[in-house]
């Protein structure tokens, strides 16, 4: 996608605080999606733009959404890919989400666990999520993409970021969102969410990341 969209607009793809090859000078305070969308909107009026459009998937988009509620005039527009807000995903959770996605509540825990979990084998856990993703076909995520992936996880700096990401969304990012809703707060820019064929048909949820 980023490289179609590059043919006719300025990408920028910046990484999540902690995740991929970023290293943030300090990761305390906790990295917010409100606190990661600050840091964004720096970036870019940095970069000379006052006001920009957004495509967020996953994590991204949950940042992006934040980003934009707490920013009005900002974004031009926002298309979210395959995610609704956190507290929608929460509230609608039953035992057929947990077991699919049982990253979300593994990661959350608090006192080191999960990353004390996850350094026993990263690239079996890393490998269980393509699979249960479906992303098996090299067509779905190239073998570069995979290593990186690995790559990135095997650092034990790269899955504590992770961990306190999936902290936040269950704790602090979930109290910004009940503000919201209370507020009756809503983007004020034109949305597009996406949902692939698979996710609608009934197979898998459309709010599994």
């Amino acid at each position: 996608m980023a490289v179609e969209l590059a043919r006719h607009y300025t990408v920028i793809a910046p990484d999540l605080p902690g995740y991929g090859a970023s290293r943030p000078a300090a990761m305390s305070p906790r990295w917010t999606k409100r606190r990661v969308g600050e840091a964004l909107v720096a970036l870019m009026r940095n970069l000379g733009h006052e006001r920009f459009a957004m495509v967020g998937h996953d994590r991204g988009a949950r940042a992006g959404y934040r980003l934009a509620l707490d920013n009005p005039g900002v974004v031009k527009a926002f298309a979210s890919l395959t995610v609704v807000p956190t507290l929608d995903v929460v509230e609608g959770v039953d035992y057929r989400f947990a077991r699919k996605n049982y990253h979300w509540f593994l990661f959350a825990q608090p006192d080191n666990l999960p990353e004390t979990l996850l350094a026993a084998a990263p690239d079996a856990v890393l490998d269980w999520e393509f699979e249960v993703m479906q992303a098996t076909d090299d067509n779905v995520i190239e073998p570069a993409a995979r290593q990186a992936y690995r790559a990135a996880f095997r650092d034990p700096a790269v899955r504590h970021a992770m961990c306190e990401d999936y902290r936040a969304a269950l704790d602090e990012d979930l109290t910004d969102d009940s503000a919201d809703r209370a507020a009756s707060r809503k983007l004020d820019c034109p949305v597009l969410v996406l949902w692939s064929k698979h996710e609608v048909s009934g197979n898998t949820s459309p709010i599994d990341v």
